[in-house]
C-alpha cells in the first residue's frame, strides 16, 4: 500500500438498499474530499439466522486492517441495550462512531426521529381532523422504531386522544409484507372499518405505509379520502405513488458526512450528534397544494388594479418566498434565481406575451432536477405567485393569462420529473438486465476454473474494473490463509498463480496492494452459501452508484454456484470410487446421505401449524425432497421427487433445494409459479450436463397467513383432510415435471386454497402409493387406501398422522423413497396474545 494512512472501516449490512447506500455515499463522497481511504465490510444483520455466515466479515474489520470505525443501523436491527453493549466491547479498541444506533456511552449521530415524526402526526391530527390513528411498529428493540411510536403516544396524548390497543400493529420489520398485512389484520381479522373506526395510518417507515397504501387500494378504500397514511425516510418509491407520500426526511448523506468528520476530528469528540429530520408534506395526508379551494375575490377599481399591476409590494412578496419555502439549498444561487424570476413574472403580468418566465424557469427547474429529488419548493413558488396574483385581485371575476401560464409551470415539473426518471429506470433496467444475464452464467457452471473465467469476461460490462476475488480451501472455517483466484486492477487481468499466491491473513493480503491511494474505496463482501463462506471479494469502488446493485448479489451467485461445483466435485468422487472398491463407496454415499440429511429442514414448529415430516430412502441416497423454510412474512412448503434414486437423484435434489433458498434470498416476496419458471431452466440444464435422464415433480407452497396459500409445480394431487365434513379433498395441479423443457411457464399454473382450524395437509411422493403387498395378492397400496388411512387418523396430530400412515405400509414392499409431510393448522395460535 503506497499510503501510510490505514483505510476507515464501515460496517453495513448490506449495499444494496437505498437506505444503507445514500449513507455510504455519504461516507464516500467527504472521504475522497479528505483524502481518507475507505473499507467497507458489507456482512448482514447481526442476530439474523440466515445472515450468520456474513457476520464473519466483521472479524476482518480488526485494527490490524483498519483504523477507525463507522457502523450503520441496519449491522444491529433488533437488539437490547445490553447486547448492543457487548458488540460495542468488541470493537473497543478501535475509535468508533455509531450511525443510527443508540450505543450507550459511545460516539454516535442520530436523527431525531422523535421530532419530525410527532410533527407530521401533529399536522394529520390538527390540519386534517384524523382522529383514529393507526400504528404499524418495527422491530422490537430497535431505536428508530421505539422513538417513532413515542412520538406517536405522545402526540395522542397531547392532542387528547384515546390510545386504542386495536389500532396498533405489532411485529413490524419494515417490509413491504408487514404494511400489507397490517391492512388485513385491521379489517379481516379484527374488523375494524376503514373511514369509520381508522381513518390514518401511521408507519413507522416508507415501506410499510406503501405496503399499506398497496393494501388499502387494492380494496378501493381511497388514500387519502378514506384514511390517510404516512411513513418516515422519504423512500423514492413513495413519491411515485398515485398519492404521493407525506414522510419525514432523513438527511442520510449527511449524515454519512457527518459521522465521517466526527470519527477524524482531533477535538474532543461530544458523545452524541442529533440531526433534525424534516416533515415532507405530499397527498397521502390529505394535501393538496394545487388543488385547494380558491378565495373569493372581490372586484376592484380599474384604477386599484393598475397598481397592482405596478408590483409596488415586491419586496413583501420576495421576502415570503425567502422565509416560507423550505429551499434545500438555500443558496446564493438559488436566490439570485428568484429575483430573476420575480422581474419575469412582473414582464409576465404586464405583457403575458412575454415568454422569458417560462423560458428562465424551465431553464432553473431543469438544473433543479439534476441536483435535487424534492421538487416540492418550485410547487409551493408557483402556489405562492397563483396566490399574490388572487390577493392582488388581478383576475377580476375571470381567470387571468398569468394564471394558466403558472398551472403550465406546475406541469412543466411534472413532465420533466417523469422524464428524468423514465431515463435513470431505462439506465438501471438495462444494468439489471446485464446482472441477470451474468448471474445466469454463474448459475449454471459446475466448475471452478470455468467460474472464475465467466467472473474475468463479464465484470467489466457491470462497471466494476478493479477487484479481487479470494477464496478459502474450507468453506466451513474461516481462521486460515486467503487463496487469491482472480485480480483485476483498471481491467487488466494480473498474474495469480492458483493454489499458491496465499496471504496468511487479510490484512496481509491488502497492505500487498501496491496501488491504494489516499482516495482508494475499497467493499470487502463474503462469498457465502447458507451457513458457509467460501471466501471474498473486494471491489474498488470508483464511483458508479450502480455498482451497489451487483457487488453483493455477484458474490451470493458465486457462493451459490460454488456450492453447485462443491455438490459436482463430490458426486464425481462418488462415481470415480464406484470404479474401485464397494468399501470407498459405502463411505462417500454415508457422506452424502449426510449432506442430503443435513440440507432438510431440522426445526418444524410454526405458531400456525402442527408440522410433520419423515422421507425413508430405497437406498442410502434418495431422490425425494421435502422443505420447510420461513422467510420474511411468507412459509414455504415444498415437496419433490426425482425419477429413480441413488447418487445423481440425490444431487439433483440437492440443487433443487440450493436453487430454491439461493431464489427466496433474493425475492421472498417472490410468487410459487415464478419460483418455478426460474429455477426450471437451471435444474434442465444441469441434468443434461450430468449426462443422466432425469426429471422432477415439484410442488411449491406459499403460505401468507391465515391459512391461505398459493401453490404451483406439478406433483401428486394434494390431499386435504376437512375437520367440518370429516372427509378428505383432493386437489389436482397442472403443469410439467421439471428438467425436460427448458420453458414450462405456459405450462405452470396456480392453485389457491385455504385450510381452516383443525384441517390437515398431506404431500406425500409416489413411494406410498406405489408400495408393493409382499403378500398374495400381489397389489399396490394405491391413492384410495392412502385416502382412507387419512380420512381415519385426520383429526389426529400431525405426527400421529404421519405415524399411523408409515405403519400401514409395513407389509409392503417399498422399493422407492417414501416422504410424507403433514401440515395440520391449529384450533388456536401457540403464542397467546400476539397478533398474527
Amino acid at each position: 500500500m503506497n499510503s501510510n494512512k490505514k483505510p476507515i472501516g464501515i460496517l453495513s449490512n448490506t449495499l444494496q438498499t437505498s437506505y444503507q447506500r445514500q449513507i455510504v455515499e455519504g461516507i464516500l463522497n467527504e472521504a475522497r474530499l479528505l483524502n481518507h481511504p475507505i473499507l467497507c465490510f458489507s456482512g448482514g444483520s447481526i442476530g439474523i439466522r440466515e445472515h450468520r455466515a456474513r457476520n464473519r466479515v466483521y472479524d476482518l474489520a480488526s485494527m490490524e486492517a483498519v483504523s477507525k470505525l463507522l457502523v450503520l443501523p441496519g449491522v444491529l436491527l433488533k437488539h437490547s441495550a445490553k447486547e448492543i453493549s457487548i458488540f460495542a466491547r468488541h470493537f473497543k479498541t478501535l475509535p468508533t462512531v455509531y450511525i443510527g444506533i443508540d450505543v450507550p456511552d459511545a460516539s454516535k449521530v442520530m436523527i431525531d426521529n422523535y421530532k419530525g415524526f410527532k410533527d407530521l402526526i401533529h399536522h394529520v391530527i390538527s390540519v386534517h381532523n384524523r382522529k383514529k390513528l393507526v400504528f404499524i411498529k418495527g422491530f422490537e428493540n430497535n431505536y428508530d422504531s421505539d422513538s417513532r411510536y413515542q412520538a406517536y403516544i405522545d402526540e395522542l396524548i397531547d392532542s387528547n386522544l384515546k390510545l386504542d390497543p386495536r389500532l396498533i400493529i405489532k411485529d413490524g420489520q419494515f417490509a413491504l409484507e408487514n404494511g400489507r398485512r397490517a391492512v388485513a389484520c385491521l379489517i379481516d381479522q379484527r374488523g375494524l372499518k376503514p373511514a369509520i373506526d381508522f381513518d390514518a395510518i401511521v408507519a413507522a417507515n416508507d415501506v410499510m405505509a406503501i405496503g399499506a397504501m398497496e393494501s388499502l387500494l387494492s380494496r378501493n378504500i381511497k388514500v387519502p379520502q378514506d384514511v390517510a397514511v404516512i411513513g418516515f425516510d422519504d423512500y423514492e418509491l413513495g413519491r411515485y405513488m398515485d398519492s404521493p407520500l407525506s414522510t419525514v426526511r432523513q438527511p442520510l448523506k449527511n449524515m454519512g458526512k457527518i459521522a465521517l468528520r466526527h470519527l477524524i476530528s482531533e477535538e474532543p469528540k461530544s458523545k452524541e450528534i442529533l440531526l433534525e429530520a424534516k416533515p415532507i408534506i405530499r397527498m397521502s395526508c390529505g394535501c393538496d397544494h394545487r388543488n385547494e379551494p380558491q378565495k373569493n375575490i372581490a372586484m376592484v377599481s380599474k384604477e386599484e388594479q393598475q397598481k397592482s399591476q405596478g408590483f409596488e409590494k415586491r419586496e413583501e412578496l420576495q421576502k415570503l418566498l425567502y422565509q416560507d419555502i423550505p429551499w434545500s439549498m438555500g443558496s446564493d444561487g438559488q436566490y439570485s434565481q428568484i429575483n430573476s424570476l420575480l422581474d419575469d413574472f412582473q414582464k409576465l403580468m404586464k405583457n403575458p406575451q412575454d415568454l422569458d418566465f417560462i423560458k428562465h424557469f424551465n431553464h432553473y427547474i431543469l438544473e433543479w432536477i439534476d441536483n435535487n429529488s424534492d421538487v416540492l419548493p418550485w410547487h409551493h413558488f408557483l402556489d405562492k405567485l397563483n396566490q399574490w396574483l388572487l390577493e392582488q385581485s388581478l383576475v377580476l371575476g375571470q381567470i387571468s393569462p398569468v394564471q394558466h401560464i403558472l398551472n403550465e409551470c406546475h406541469q412543466s415539473i411534472t413532465r420533466k420529473i417523469e422524464r428524468n426518471n423514465t431515463e435513470e429506470q431505462e439506465i438501471l433496467s438495462m444494468y439489471l438486465q446485464e446482472l441477470s444475464r451474468v448471474e445466469t452464467r454463474l448459475k449454471i457452471t459446475l466448475n471452478q476454473n470455468e467460474l472464475i473465467e465467466i467472473i474475468a469476461e463479464n465484470m467489466a460490462v457491470l462497471s466494476i474494473d478493479t477487484y479481487h476475488v479470494l477464496f478459502l480451501d474450507d468453506p466451513h472455517h474461516v481462521s486460515q490463509d486467503f487463496r487469491l483466484v482472480l485480480s483485476v486492477i483498471k481491467g487488466i487481468q494480473q498474474e495469480v498463480i492458483i493454489g499458491k499466491t496465499r496471504f496468511a491473513d487479510f490484512e496481509d493480503f491488502y497492505s500487498s496492494l501496491e496501488y491504494i491511494g489516499s482516495q482508494s474505496q475499497h467493499l470487502l463482501v463474503p462469498v457465502t452459501h447458507s451457513h458457509s463462506v467460501f471466501g471474498y471479494i473486494i471491489y474498488e469502488h470508483s464511483g458508479h452508484s450502480l455498482g451497489f446493485y451487483a457487488y453483493e448479489s455477484i458474490a451470493d451467485h458465486i457462493g451459490s454456484a460454488l456450492m453447485g461445483c462443491h455438490l459436482y466435485k463430490r458426486s464425481q468422487s462418488i462415481n470415480t470410487i464406484l470404479n474401485h472398491t464397494q468399501k470407498e463407496l459405502e463411505k462417500e454415499i454415508k457422506v452424502a446421505n449426510n449432506i442430503q440429511k443435513a440440507m432438510l429442514p431440522t426445526e418444524l414448529i410454526h405458531r400456525e401449524f402442527d408440522l410433520e415430516a419423515r422421507m425413508e430412502t430405497a437406498l442410502s441416497i434418495g431422490g425425494d425432497y421435502y422443505d420447510y423454510i420461513p422467510k420474511n412474512s411468507k412459509d414455504w412448503f415444498i415437496i419433490g421427487d426425482v425419477s429413480g434414486h441413488g447418487i445423481h437423484a440425490g444431487l439433483i435434489m440437492m440443487m433443487v433445494q440450493t436453487l430454491i433458498h439461493h431464489c427466496l434470498n433474493q425475492s421472498p416476496d417472490i410468487f410459487p409459479k415464478e419460483l418455478i419458471n426460474q429455477i426450471n431452466p437451471v435444474i434442465t440444464k444441469n441434468i443434461k450436463r450430468l449426462g443422466e435422464p432425469r426429471y422432477m415433480t415439484l410442488m411449491i407452497l406459499s403460505h401468507s397467513g391465515n391459512g391461505k396459500f398459493t401453490a404451483a409445480g406439478m406433483h401428486l394431487p394434494l390431499l386435504i383432510y376437512r375437520e367440518s365434513t370429516k372427509s378428505v379433498e383432493i386437489i389436482d395441479n397442472k403443469g410439467m415435471w421439471m428438467g425436460i423443457l427448458d420453458d414450462i411457464s405456459h405450462l405452470t399454473q396456480s392453485i389457491e386454497f385455504t385450510l381452516g382450524p383443525g384441517d390437515c395437509l398431506l404431500l406425500y411422493t409416489d413411494g406410498i402409493t406405489e408400495a408393493m403387498y409382499q403378500s398374495s395378492p400381489r397389489v399396490m397400496f394405491g391413492q384410495s387406501n392412502l385416502i382412507k388411512a387419512f380420512q381415519d387418523k385426520g383429526h389426529k396430530t400431525a405426527k400421529e398422522i404421519v405415524n399411523h400412515l408409515f405403519r400401514e405400509i409395513n407389509d409392503y414392499i417399498k422399493d422407492d423413497d417414501v416422504t410424507l409431510f403433514a401440515i395440520k393448522r391449529r384450533h388456536s395460535l401457540n403464542t397467546p396474545g400476539s397478533v398474527p
